[in-house]
């Protein structure tokens, strides 16, 4: 114990005797990296059969096709429903994604779908990362528009929209179905959806 102690005390005062023959030359360099501001959104759009199979990925557009008459039921039905899904890439801490629609509207007359297409909002996230995928809200097409859901709401910095044609048992509010009063024809409306980085 004792020789490990002596050795302790030369070292030290060895060092002290290397140190106290040079004299000190110090630079210093600055070390520099900024992060820009991030804010961008992504979607993507999932076809699914009526089953809730997937048949189609990457969709450019929600296009239910031609919809056939279910003569049981008197009503007009989709072989089909899609999901859009809107990942948010933001290293901000406030942030705003909002839901806006221009009418589904017959091509030559002033009928629309947008009381029979049901809108139905879920917390969501990326296919690598777990989260919560609580349903927000269920509308109509026409009640969906200016919905908005922020970064609280949204922790995964994702949101899902299905869009579905009402079926029988449909119950959401503002909905009803499609019968043969409605005119022959295409139908064409659109989705906005608008990302926005609050101070």
């Amino acid at each position: 114990m004792k020789k490990i102690t002596l050795a302790i005390v030369f070292t030290f005062l060895l060092l002290l005797s290397t140190r106290a023959c040079f004299s000190a030359n110090t630079k210093a360099v600055d070390v520099k990296a900024e992060i820009p501001p991030l804010n961008a959104l992504t979607i993507s759009i999932t076809k699914y059969s009526d089953s809730g199979q997937i048949i189609g990925t990457n969709a450019d557009s929600v296009n239910f096709g031609t919809l056939s008459f279910d003569s049981k039921e008197k009503i007009f039905k989709a072989a089909c429903f899609y999901a859009v899904d809107a990942f948010v890439d933001s290293n901000e801490s406030n942030w705003m994604i909002t839901h806006n629609i221009e009418s589904i509207r017959h091509q030559s007359r002033g009928e629309t779908l947008d009381r029979h297409i049901i809108v139905t909002f879920f917390q969501w996230h990326r296919p690598t990362v777990s989260g919560p995928v609580a349903q927000l809200g269920k509308f109509s097409f026409a009640d969906s528009t200016g919905k908005a859901y922020n970064s609280t709401v949204l922790p995964g910095k994702g949101l899902r929209i299905i869009y579905e044609i009402a079926k029988k048992n449909d119950t959401a509010i503002g909905v009803t179905h499609i019968t043969d009063s409605k005119p022959v024809g295409q139908y064409q409306g659109r989705i906005t959806l608008t990302f926005v980085a609050q101070q």
